[in-house]
Protein backbone atom coordinates (compact mmCIF):
# COMPACT_ATOMS: atom_id res chain seq x y z
CA UNK A 1 0.00 0.00 0.00
CA UNK A 2 1.31 3.55 -0.63
CA UNK A 3 1.82 6.14 2.11
CA UNK A 4 1.32 9.03 -0.40
CA UNK A 5 -1.30 11.54 0.78
CA UNK A 6 -3.61 12.93 -1.48
CA UNK A 7 -3.36 16.16 -1.79
CA UNK A 8 -6.73 18.42 -2.58
CA UNK A 9 -7.11 20.61 -5.22
CA UNK A 10 -6.36 24.91 -4.50
CA UNK A 11 -9.70 25.96 -3.30
CA UNK A 12 -11.87 22.38 -2.75
CA UNK A 13 -13.06 24.55 0.82
CA UNK A 14 -14.89 27.19 -1.24
CA UNK A 15 -17.78 27.41 -2.08
CA UNK A 16 -18.99 26.55 -5.56
CA UNK A 17 -19.69 30.04 -7.01
CA UNK A 18 -18.94 28.93 -10.49
CA UNK A 19 -21.46 26.08 -10.04
CA UNK A 20 -24.27 28.77 -9.08
CA UNK A 21 -23.32 30.81 -11.47
CA UNK A 22 -24.22 28.08 -14.38
CA UNK A 23 -27.33 26.97 -12.22
CA UNK A 24 -28.81 30.24 -12.16
CA UNK A 25 -28.12 30.68 -15.99
CA UNK A 26 -29.77 27.58 -16.10
CA UNK A 27 -33.32 28.54 -14.54
CA UNK A 28 -33.11 32.04 -16.24
CA UNK A 29 -32.47 30.14 -19.66
CA UNK A 30 -35.49 27.45 -18.89
CA UNK A 31 -37.69 30.55 -17.61
CA UNK A 32 -37.89 32.43 -20.83
CA UNK A 33 -38.78 29.17 -22.26
CA UNK A 34 -40.81 27.25 -20.32
CA UNK A 35 -44.38 29.70 -18.91
CA UNK A 36 -45.63 26.88 -17.74
CA UNK A 37 -43.13 26.53 -14.77
CA UNK A 38 -41.89 30.22 -14.87
CA UNK A 39 -42.55 30.82 -11.61
CA UNK A 40 -40.68 27.76 -10.05
CA UNK A 41 -37.53 28.75 -12.27
CA UNK A 42 -37.88 32.73 -10.95
CA UNK A 43 -37.60 31.06 -7.54
CA UNK A 44 -34.85 29.03 -7.95
CA UNK A 45 -33.10 32.24 -10.07
CA UNK A 46 -34.18 34.72 -6.80
CA UNK A 47 -32.58 32.63 -4.06
CA UNK A 48 -29.51 31.73 -6.03
CA UNK A 49 -28.96 35.22 -6.48
CA UNK A 50 -29.60 36.02 -2.88
CA UNK A 51 -26.94 33.42 -1.86
CA UNK A 52 -24.53 34.65 -4.59
CA UNK A 53 -25.09 37.82 -2.39
CA UNK A 54 -23.79 36.31 0.50
CA UNK A 55 -20.60 35.75 -0.93
CA UNK A 56 -20.28 39.21 -1.85
CA UNK A 57 -20.09 40.02 1.60
CA UNK A 58 -17.15 37.58 2.19
CA UNK A 59 -13.82 38.63 1.66
CA UNK A 60 -12.77 35.05 0.49
CA UNK A 61 -15.61 34.97 -1.96
CA UNK A 62 -16.18 38.11 -2.94
CA UNK A 63 -13.21 37.90 -5.41
CA UNK A 64 -15.00 34.69 -6.97
CA UNK A 65 -17.69 36.44 -7.55
CA UNK A 66 -16.37 39.91 -8.80
CA UNK A 67 -14.22 37.31 -11.53
CA UNK A 68 -17.89 35.82 -12.87
CA UNK A 69 -19.63 38.97 -13.24
CA UNK A 70 -16.19 40.61 -14.72
CA UNK A 71 -15.31 37.76 -17.27
CA UNK A 72 -19.93 37.98 -18.22
CA UNK A 73 -19.33 41.74 -18.87
CA UNK A 74 -21.72 42.68 -16.50
CA UNK A 75 -20.57 46.30 -15.52
CA UNK A 76 -19.77 47.52 -12.31
CA UNK A 77 -20.53 51.42 -11.74
CA UNK A 78 -21.21 53.49 -8.55
CA UNK A 79 -24.80 53.24 -9.71
CA UNK A 80 -24.63 49.58 -10.23
CA UNK A 81 -27.20 47.87 -7.51
CA UNK A 82 -25.25 43.66 -6.38
CA UNK A 83 -28.98 42.09 -7.40
CA UNK A 84 -29.09 43.56 -10.69
CA UNK A 85 -25.86 42.71 -11.52
CA UNK A 86 -26.29 39.23 -10.37
CA UNK A 87 -29.74 39.03 -12.20
CA UNK A 88 -28.47 40.52 -15.30
CA UNK A 89 -25.73 37.65 -15.06
CA UNK A 90 -28.32 35.12 -14.30
CA UNK A 91 -30.43 36.32 -17.87
CA UNK A 92 -27.06 36.87 -20.20
CA UNK A 93 -27.45 33.92 -22.26
CA UNK A 94 -31.35 33.78 -22.42
CA UNK A 95 -33.24 33.14 -25.34
CA UNK A 96 -34.63 36.26 -24.44
CA UNK A 97 -33.73 39.16 -22.03
CA UNK A 98 -36.30 39.72 -19.14
CA UNK A 99 -37.66 43.50 -18.99
CA UNK A 100 -36.08 45.64 -17.21
CA UNK A 101 -38.58 47.02 -15.01
CA UNK A 102 -38.79 42.19 -14.00
CA UNK A 103 -35.41 42.60 -12.90
CA UNK A 104 -35.26 45.84 -11.00
CA UNK A 105 -38.82 44.52 -9.51
CA UNK A 106 -37.22 41.49 -8.55
CA UNK A 107 -33.89 42.84 -7.34
CA UNK A 108 -35.78 45.72 -5.08
CA UNK A 109 -37.29 42.65 -3.99
CA UNK A 110 -34.49 41.09 -2.86
CA UNK A 111 -33.27 44.40 -1.41
CA UNK A 112 -36.11 44.85 0.68
CA UNK A 113 -35.06 41.44 2.50
CA UNK A 114 -31.44 42.14 2.74
CA UNK A 115 -31.98 45.24 4.12
CA UNK A 116 -33.93 43.70 7.67
CA UNK A 117 -32.26 43.05 10.56
CA UNK A 118 -31.48 40.23 11.49
CA UNK A 119 -31.17 39.31 7.85
CA UNK A 120 -32.83 36.08 6.71
CA UNK A 121 -30.82 33.28 5.56
CA UNK A 122 -31.04 32.27 2.07
CA UNK A 123 -33.35 29.21 2.90
CA UNK A 124 -35.74 32.18 4.38
CA UNK A 125 -35.84 34.59 1.62
CA UNK A 126 -38.78 32.91 -0.94
CA UNK A 127 -40.86 32.81 2.60
CA UNK A 128 -40.05 36.21 3.52
CA UNK A 129 -41.01 37.75 0.06
CA UNK A 130 -44.61 35.73 0.42
CA UNK A 131 -44.88 36.74 3.85
CA UNK A 132 -44.79 40.44 3.04
CA UNK A 133 -46.96 41.29 0.13
CA UNK A 134 -44.97 39.59 -2.92
CA UNK A 135 -42.44 41.29 -5.33
CA UNK A 136 -43.88 44.48 -5.91
CA UNK A 137 -44.49 45.46 -2.21
CA UNK A 138 -41.17 44.11 -1.23
CA UNK A 139 -39.79 46.53 -4.03
CA UNK A 140 -41.52 49.64 -3.25
CA UNK A 141 -40.68 49.11 0.20
CA UNK A 142 -37.03 48.52 -0.07
CA UNK A 143 -36.91 52.18 -1.92
CA UNK A 144 -38.22 53.89 0.91
CA UNK A 145 -36.16 55.80 3.41
CA UNK A 146 -35.64 53.52 5.87
CA UNK A 147 -34.10 54.05 9.15
CA UNK A 148 -31.46 52.05 10.79
CA UNK A 149 -30.60 50.73 13.87
CA UNK A 150 -27.89 52.81 14.72
CA UNK A 151 -29.54 56.33 12.90
CA UNK A 152 -32.86 58.31 12.22
CA UNK A 153 -34.26 59.44 8.44
CA UNK A 154 -34.72 63.16 8.25
CA UNK A 155 -36.93 64.68 6.04
CA UNK A 156 -37.00 68.64 5.06
CA UNK A 157 -38.13 71.05 2.69
CA UNK A 158 -35.76 72.66 0.27
CA UNK A 159 -35.56 76.67 1.22
CA UNK A 160 -35.96 75.93 4.76
CA UNK A 161 -33.47 76.34 7.65
CA UNK A 162 -31.02 73.48 7.55
CA UNK A 163 -32.03 72.02 10.80
CA UNK A 164 -29.13 72.40 13.48
CA UNK A 165 -26.63 69.64 14.31
CA UNK A 166 -27.15 67.81 10.34
CA UNK A 167 -23.39 68.71 9.61
CA UNK A 168 -20.65 67.93 12.49
CA UNK A 169 -17.07 67.19 12.50
CA UNK A 170 -16.49 69.25 9.38
CA UNK A 171 -18.37 67.24 7.33
CA UNK A 172 -19.46 68.78 4.32
CA UNK A 173 -22.05 66.48 2.24
CA UNK A 174 -24.89 64.33 3.59
CA UNK A 175 -25.91 61.27 1.92
CA UNK A 176 -29.93 61.82 0.67
CA UNK A 177 -32.41 62.07 -1.74
CA UNK A 178 -34.50 64.73 -3.43
CA UNK A 179 -38.47 63.33 -3.27
CA UNK A 180 -41.47 65.54 -4.21
CA UNK A 181 -44.17 65.29 -1.63
CA UNK A 182 -47.45 67.99 -1.49
CA UNK A 183 -45.98 69.74 -4.07
CA UNK A 184 -42.86 70.65 -2.49
CA UNK A 185 -39.49 69.32 -3.28
CA UNK A 186 -37.85 67.96 0.13
CA UNK A 187 -34.38 66.40 0.16
CA UNK A 188 -34.52 62.78 2.73
CA UNK A 189 -31.32 63.11 4.72
CA UNK A 190 -29.81 59.50 5.47
CA UNK A 191 -28.16 60.07 9.19
CA UNK A 192 -26.72 57.72 11.89
CA UNK A 193 -27.09 59.54 14.51
CA UNK A 194 -29.80 59.49 17.66
CA UNK A 195 -33.45 60.14 16.91
CA UNK A 196 -34.65 63.73 18.01
CA UNK A 197 -36.89 66.18 16.36
CA UNK A 198 -34.99 68.31 13.95
CA UNK A 199 -36.41 72.24 13.25
CA UNK A 200 -37.98 72.81 9.77
CA UNK A 201 -38.94 76.35 10.44
CA UNK A 202 -38.11 78.50 7.33
CA UNK A 203 -35.25 80.62 7.78
CA UNK A 204 -36.20 84.89 8.32
CA UNK A 205 -35.73 87.27 5.90
CA UNK A 206 -32.22 89.29 6.47
CA UNK A 207 -33.42 92.38 8.08
CA UNK A 208 -32.66 95.43 5.78
CA UNK A 209 -30.18 97.92 6.92
CA UNK A 210 -31.57 101.75 7.66
CA UNK A 211 -30.24 104.73 7.23
CA UNK A 212 -28.95 106.78 9.54
CA UNK A 213 -31.09 109.59 9.27
CA UNK A 214 -29.65 111.58 12.45
CA UNK A 215 -26.44 111.97 11.42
Amino acid sequence: MSDARVVPDVGHNLPPVAEIGKEITHHAHLWTTNVGKGDEHKREIMVRAYRLRFFMEDPDTRLSVEGLLSDAKIPNTERSRPFTRLLNYAFRKADWQAEKSRVSRWAWALQHVWNQEPRPAVEEVLQFIKDNGGDEKCAARAKEPRTSSSGTVETFELGSAIPEGLFSDGKTRIAGALKLADNKLQFVCRKRRSAEVLSTETTPAPEQPTANMGA
